[in-house]
């Protein structure tokens, strides 16, 4: 770019819309635009190259996120000198909000089931369903194995 710049190939305004995104890779491809558009034409396609970019910045961002956040599942279970089971876990985001949902529908569920039963405290409504999904998934143990709903969504960019 400097050196087109120094030969007269392409004005101050081309150079400063092109340095706004230029990068090794695409300069070339940059310099190529600059010769055929005006100096407004430039601008405009360099702006939405970089708007373009900053999304991709943004999703490249995210997605590293959740891989940080899925990196950093645990649950452990640890058994109690009586015999029960103390346990803690961390999820990502997204998780926990499938599994909260889940445990709560399931609790709901189970307190419908029987409505002449005294009300429990919340926690162990949770704990019930909690152990609601985990006997549901032991009785049909083969539904994992069925093909899961997908869902496609097609962005243009």
């Amino acid at each position: 770019m400097t050196q087109a710049f120094a030969e007269g190939r392409i004005s101050l305004s081309k150079v400063r819309a092109i340095s706004r995104v230029c990068t090794p890779q695409v300069e070339q491809h940059l310099l190529d635009l600059a010769d055929a558009a005006t100096a407004g034409q430039l601008e405009r396609m360099c702006s939405g190259l970089r708007r373009t970019g900053d999304r991709i910045a943004e999703e490249l961002a995210v997605r590293s996120g959740e891989s940080e956040a899925a990196e950093t599942r645990f649950l452990t279970m640890l058994r109690t000198e009586r015999g029960s089971v103390r346990g803690t876990f961390q999820l990502p985001a997204a998780d926990a909000e499938v599994l909260t949902r889940a445990v709560r529908h399931a609790a709901e569920q189970g307190a419908a089931s029987d409505p002449s039963a005294a009300p429990e405290p919340a926690g162990r409504r949770l704990v019930d369903g909690l152990l609601a999904i985990a006997r549901a998934f032991l009785a049909h143990p083969d539904a994992e194995k069925r093909p899961r709903p997908e869902v496609v969504v097609h962005v243009e960019l």
